[in-house]
């Protein structure tokens, strides 16, 4: 649901289904560790954020 070149709205919207589903909603923020400085655990490029609940989430899933 979380990806850069992903609208807000859109993002949201995905979200939206995931949590309608019950299923965790996941993105990718392009951390790659010291190799992309610039780019912080759960962050990516533009406005890019991946909510900290979505780690949650996959625990809860996991543990089900």
């Amino acid at each position: 649901a979380y990806y850069n070149e992903y609208s807000p709205d859109l993002r949201e919207h995905l979200a939206s289904i995931c949590r309608s589903l019950g299923i965790a909603a996941t993105g990718g923020s392009d951390f790659h560790g010291t190799y992309k400085p610039d780019i912080k655990v759960g962050t990516g490029l533009g406005d890019l954020t991946v909510p900290d609940e979505s780690l949650q989430q996959l625990v809860t899933q996991r543990n089900r």
